[in-house]
């Protein structure tokens, strides 16, 4: 296995939370007046529009503008008065007050979301989507960069127990320190749901099937001829890793076929990009040299691409590359890319159900519930298959 890359990239996005918690009410109260004075900016201080301003509109119950606005309604709601609720509130411009209902409920009305790659454009996606369904139920959401450091992780995750948020979501690899407050906190009933599968943690998560999609790239590749297939990996610690490892060596495996371990090519991931190129560099220099690469991720393979292109070779005559996400840059590049799709936005909308579930004391089971969505392979041009853009289930 070869190693490249060891820069950090800057992590882009704003953390929300960037002073450490000495004072719990002060920090609830600071996020709180953050929100109302952004809210203040955007109305130009003018009235702000109440519970009771919708039910007067609505005519309805404040009550039942509450039960809308924060669960969603009931049985007892028709579909009809929801839609209606839903509506004028969205005229009227009303907003919750997240940290009055907090006081009255013993709740914060607040979502963390841990992830410690902000600036890694699939989580965002999956964030994101996450994010629209709290917001519909009328929670503030507020993202942890935990910049990769265990001691600022597990703070994040000790928020939970301090009562200062509602939930916890979290949306990156986990190190031994967090697994561990993970662990504990999930034990003793505490909201929490993951993105990533977490090992040795029983707790509810949703993810992609990697295994499935890394075996759906590899064997395309094979099926069109290439043996000398490079994966351009990272970090075999990681989870996501080691599954994507997994089936690539599956589709190997099935065709009587045997891996090179110097065609695995690792990277840190920090700079995908760069580390890409130079992975690139590394895999065409073999003897004999890859004539297909098989990357992590959809801006390595970017990467990867523009050092083929460099090199004087082409993408897909003389390398085929394939990438893993499906970013939208990789659509429009120079050679459209071949790529497993990950579904970002059903990831994160089914496990913020799955948290909301757990907040609001629904479907209580004995054992975690675990999603695992099937990816597709999205071919272009990029692996030099002669059929046009196409979904391969």
């Amino acid at each position: 296995m070869t190693w490249v890359g060891t820069d950090r990239a800057p992590i882009l996005g704003k953390l929300l939370s960037e002073n450490s918690l000495t004072n719990e009410k002060g920090y609830v109260t600071s996020v709180i007046n953050r929100l109302t004075y952004y809210d203040k900016r955007k109305t130009h201080m003018s009235k702000r529009p109440t519970i009771r301003d919708v039910a007067n509109a609505a005519k309805v119950s404040t009550a039942t503008v509450s039960q809308i606005l924060r669960h969603g309604g009931n049985e007892l709601i028709s579909e009809k008065t929801v839609k209606r609720v839903r509506e004028i509130a969205k005229q009227l411009g009303y907003r919750p007050n997240l940290l009055a209902s907090g006081l009255g409920s013993g709740k914060s009305n607040i979502i963390g979301v841990i992830s410690s790659r902000i600036d890694i454009r699939i989580m965002v996606r999956k964030i994101e989507a996450a994010e629209q369904v709290f917001s519909s139920r009328g929670y503030a959401v507020i993202v942890l960069d935990a910049r990769g450091q265990e001691e600022l992780e597990a703070e994040y995750v000790s928020f939970l127990a301090r009562g200062l948020l509602d939930g916890i979501l979290i949306a990156s690899d986990t190190s031994p320190l967090l697994r561990s407050e993970i662990k504990a906190l999930a034990d003793r009933g505490h909201p929490i749901v993951t993105i990533e599968p977490i090992d040795g943690v029983e707790i509810d998560c949703v993810t992609v099937d990697r295994v499935l999609g890394a075996y759906k790239a590899v064997s395309h590749l094979l099926s069109l001829g290439h043996e000398r297939i490079a994966f351009l990996s990272g970090d075999p610690i990681k989870r996501a890793i080691r599954d994507r490892y997994t089936g690539y060596e599956k589709a190997f495996r099935e065709r009587g076929l045997g891996v090179d371990p110097e065609l695995v090519v690792a990277i840190a991931a920090k700079n995908p990009c760069e580390e890409g190129y130079e992975a690139a560099r590394e895999a065409l220099k073999l003897a004999p040299p890859a004539t297909a690469l098989f990357c992590l991720s959809d801006d390595v393979a970017i990467g990867a691409m523009a050092y083929v292109r460099e090199s004087g070779k082409r993408v897909p005559e003389d390398v085929a590359v394939v990438g893993f996400d499906d970013i939208q840059v990789g659509r429009y590049a120079a050679t459209p890319l071949t790529t497993v799709s990950q579904p970002a936005e059903d990831v994160g909308k089914q496990a913020a159900k799955l948290l909301l579930d757990q907040i609001d004391g629904k479907e209580k089971r004995k054992r975690p519930r675990q999603i695992v969505i099937e990816p597709d392979l999205v071919i272009r041009c990029s692996c030099g298959a002669e059929s046009t853009t196409h979904k391969e289930a």
